[in-house]
């Protein structure tokens, strides 16, 4: 997905968010060729009202070769949002 929404959709970004507890989200998302950028740090209101971090990642158009030399596999799973040039994945805030 990442490797045609990028070119295709003319964006300059696509982002991603995981819970810092899921492992195996973080992996699909560095196999695809996302960087972890950093912590958003009380960013999703959990169902009991406590607040929880998330993971950001990003995939840029410089980064497609190298994730396309690195994994033949593209792309990451979620339902994505697109707002002005960057698409993002994975839960908002809410």
């Amino acid at each position: 997905m990442a490797s045609w929404a990028l070119p295709e959709m003319r964006l300059g970004r696509l982002q991603l968010h995981t819970d810092p507890e899921n492992v195996a989200s973080q992996r699909v998302a560095e196999r695809a060729g996302f960087t972890r950028e950093g912590i958003f740090r009380g960013y999703n209101v959990r169902r009991d009202g406590t607040r929880a971090d998330a993971f950001v990642y990003s995939l840029l158009p410089q980064d497609l070769a190298s994730a396309r030399f690195a994994n033949s596999s593209q792309g990451a799973g979620g339902v994505g949002w697109a707002s002005g040039d960057i698409a993002q994945f994975g839960r908002g805030p809410g």
